[in-house]
């Protein structure tokens, strides 16, 4: 006996009324964040929430941008058959036109997880135990994953695959565990306008599932030995027989651009990254906190490269404040308390770091980090989060009163405090709104940005340590240390360093060479003007490297130290050592024997109001 054909079914209007899709489409409401970032974090934070109970490894999130090609015509006979152009959209475009050889597919996928189990229908009542994920995942939608600690509030975040699709479809294909009745499901699911049929004299919502219309005239997912087979016949990913989820975005929106033109699909897929980058890198893990998730994102199978968090500018000083604030106890200067419940709010650390991002080619193959991140420059930002280190923004603080000094920061709501967290957040969990909040909620929202507030300026005036051990001391910092190189590099980049800048006098053998210009680091607490030289040594006989220092002063022109008037501050070379830190010279001047050549930083001490350039010379001896 043949299996029956999945089709497209239309929803009706009830008498009573129904959600229409449109409706469903505009629940996410106005958020400063763009779709790509929505769609990101949305799926993640799905995932997230499923992950199986117990589980020490860490969950898989994929995202695939993939062209449909040669599966162009199977999709358009298994996803239209003989039902025109699809389901009936309204405006939109049909899901016929968007399946062509030229379109593209984004399958996201995660593994690890539960996947959506549960009743197959929206009105059934879960067993004891039993969880409806699928039922609020593609039928219920706007109803919460009751999900302890979890980052979802509302349920209406799932609209954003919808939105990401030209023609509004997706499907839908699930391994669950530990269901045991329907382990396996595929389904697809349309949203569409509102229609009228004035043959039958019916309307519809705009709402539209692909799958097996059941006797009663209600479509369920294809299940069981049929999921493989049309996986195959749509040349799905192999689901590998591990539980967990796959989403499948048909025609995601290309229309990105500034003015909303095309963008190329690898452009797509390195935005994808970039939100992964700075929404979730929480997640990534960290010398002392452990990776929660391992995320991959390819454009036509070609792996698009993540960067190692701990060593990227400016997201490693994120990622350290978020170790200090695990490592947090019960009280201390960053743990926000209140007299009542809840009696611990949240954890806040503080880290001073650049006052600006680093150039581009500084970081090689992972600019599109750079060209996606989510503030700009001055650096003067708190990351905030719940208590899931999901990231929810990134809000502004005051800034330095000195260029070139930025600081960023971290704050962890406390689990005894999430709800109240976690109602102040809109549908797509982007803010903490005081708008409509009463009672303690309000409270709690209140205080932790007075809490913020006041963290920053005692770090800023330097009245009090802080959370961070890294902080102290900023405000003696801000009396003494003058403006800085704009082009500097606050942290180390993690990819080769950009062009050389700087002054070389070569003699007699290969260039000695700066490969990393002067610029401002902080090295046990004090800050240092360093610059990374590629020193080329001799090959029989020793030679000489020496450095100097020129002062940058207002309006760019520079003057040797050596004419400095006198009482005049200056700034002189303090030393030379390895990036190891396994020979130090002291002193301006570096012999070097054959052998001793590679990389050395030189480092130079910092002078108020000025800035500090440094050259280097190189002699035979």
């Amino acid at each position: 006996m043949n299996s029956p054909v999945p089709r497209w079914w239309s929803q009706r209007f009830a008498p009573e009324g129904s959600q229409t899709a449109t409706g469903i489409l505009r629940q996410l409401g106005v958020t400063g964040l763009d779709l790509v970032a929505i769609l990101v974090r949305e799926s993640v934070q799905n995932s997230w929430d499923a992950r199986l109970p117990g589980r020490s490894d860490p969950i898989r999130v994929t995202f695939s941008l993939d062209k449909i090609g040669t599966r162009a015509v199977t999709w358009r006979k298994h996803l239209v058959g003989d039902q025109g152009n699809g389901p009936n959209l309204g405006g939109l475009e049909s899901l016929k036109s968007c399946i062509t050889s030229n379109d593209y597919v984004l399958t996201i996928s995660d593994r690890g997880t539960t996947g959506l189990g549960g009743p197959l229908r929206g009105n059934e009542v879960p067993a004891p135990g039993e969880v409806p994920n699928f039922a609020q995942f593609i039928r219920n939608v706007g109803e919460p994953r009751d999900q302890e600690l979890g980052g979802g509030t509302y349920g209406f975040g799932k609209s954003i695959h919808y939105a990401f699709s030209r023609c509004s479809t997706i499907l839908v294909r699930t391994r669950c565990e530990p269901d045991k009745t329907h382990p396996h499901r595929l389904m697809g699911a349309a949203l569409g306008e509102v229609f009228d049929d004035n043959k039958s004299g019916k309307r519809y919502t705009g709402r539209h599932w692909w799958g097996i219309i059941a006797d009663d005239d209600v479509p369920d997912p294809v299940l069981g030995p049929d999921v493989a087979r049309y996986s195959d016949y749509l040349q799905l990913p192999d689901d590998d027989l591990a539980p967990g989820t796959d989403i499948v975005v048909i025609a995601p929106r290309m229309d990105l651009g500034d003015d909303g033109e095309r963008v190329e699909p690898i452009e797509l897929g390195q935005r994808i990254a970039a939100a992964i980058v700075w929404n979730l890198w929480p997640k990534f893990g960290s010398a002392s906190r452990r990776q929660a998730i391992e995320f991959t994102v390819r454009v036509d199978g070609v792996e698009i490269p993540l960067p190692a968090i701990d060593e990227f500018p400016i997201l490693s000083d994120f990622s350290a404040c978020l170790d200090d604030v695990s490592e947090m106890g019960l009280e201390g200067p960053g743990v926000q308390t209140r007299k009542s419940p809840p009696y611990i709010v949240g954890r806040l650390a503080l880290r001073r770091t650049r006052g600006d991002f680093p150039r581009r080619n500084q970081v090689g193959d992972l600019g599109y980090v750079l060209d996606h991140k989510p503030f700009p420059s001055p650096i003067n930002y708190v990351c905030r989060m719940r208590s899931a280190e999901l990231v929810v923004d990134y809000l502004k603080t005051a800034q330095h009163s000195l260029d070139g000094i930025g600081y960023v920061g971290v704050y962890r709501a406390s689990e005894q405090a999430d709800h109240h967290f976690a109602v102040a957040e809109p549908p797509t969990h982007d803010s903490w709104q005081l708008a409509s909040l009463t009672g303690v909620d309000k409270g709690v929202i209140t205080a932790h940005r007075t809490f913020i507030k006041s963290k920053v300026e005692a770090l800023l005036e330097g009245s009090e340590g802080t959370a961070s051990k890294s902080v102290q001391g900023l405000g003696r910092l801000a009396s003494t240390l003058g403006s800085i190189i704009s082009t500097g590099i606050g942290t180390a980049p993690s990819t080769k360093p950009g062009r050389s800048g700087g002054k070389t006098t070569p003699r007699k053998t290969k260039a000695t060479r700066i490969t990393v210009p002067a610029h401002v680091e902080i090295v046990d607490g004090s800050p240092v003007v360093r610059a990374t030289v590629d020193v080329a040594a001799g090959t029989t006989d020793m030679v000489v490297v020496s450095a100097d220092t020129e002062i940058r002063l207002a309006g760019g022109r520079k003057e040797a130290t050596s004419k400095a008037p006198t009482g005049a501050s200056f700034s002189r070379i303090v030393r030379w050592l390895r990036p190891d830190g396994s020979e130090i010279r002291e002193g301006s001047t570096l012999h070097v024997l054959p052998g001793e050549g590679g990389e050395w930083f030189v480092e130079a001490s910092v002078v108020p109001d000025a800035s500090v350039d440094i050259s280097v010379s190189q002699e035979d001896l």
